[in-house]
């Protein structure tokens, strides 16, 4: 499985605006230490980060965005967060736009790698 992991930097800075804390998208936030919690005895469990390089930009920009709307913090009643249409695409424009990002994201993404503490957790977890 694949979940925010809300001891990730972005999340700790980003406080009650990070976009993953949208209730209807995610019902409980976890931390790799709260999956060593609840791994059933007799199981191996394999946690490890994942992060886009462009992440870290891409998600300040979005609150920038929202704040400049006017928009609630994580309101449970607006529509699904999703990305942006040009984010979703493959075109030259998309690559471009997440190519800047990525250059704006890079000293957060090394951070992130080099702490292991990236924007998601991938978790595996599977008996002995």
């Amino acid at each position: 499985m694949i979940t925010p992991n809300s001891s990730s930097l972005i999340a700790r800075l980003t406080g009650r605006r990070w976009p993953m804390l949208v209730p209807i998208d995610h019902v409980n936030m976890m931390t790799k230490q709260s999956f060593e919690k609840v791994a059933p005895v007799g199981t191996h469990l394999s946690v490890r980060t994942s992060e886009y390089p462009e992440e870290f930009a891409a998600t300040f920009s979005s609150i920038l965005k929202s704040a400049v709307r006017g928009a609630p913090v994580n309101d449970p009643n607006l529509p699904h967060m999703t990305a942006p249409k040009l984010m979703r695409e493959v075109s030259l424009r998309s690559r471009v736009l997440k190519g800047v990002l990525a250059v704006a994201s890079l000293p957060f993404y090394a951070y992130a790698r080099a702490t292991n503490n990236a924007a998601a957790l991938v978790v595996t977890i599977a008996r002995k």
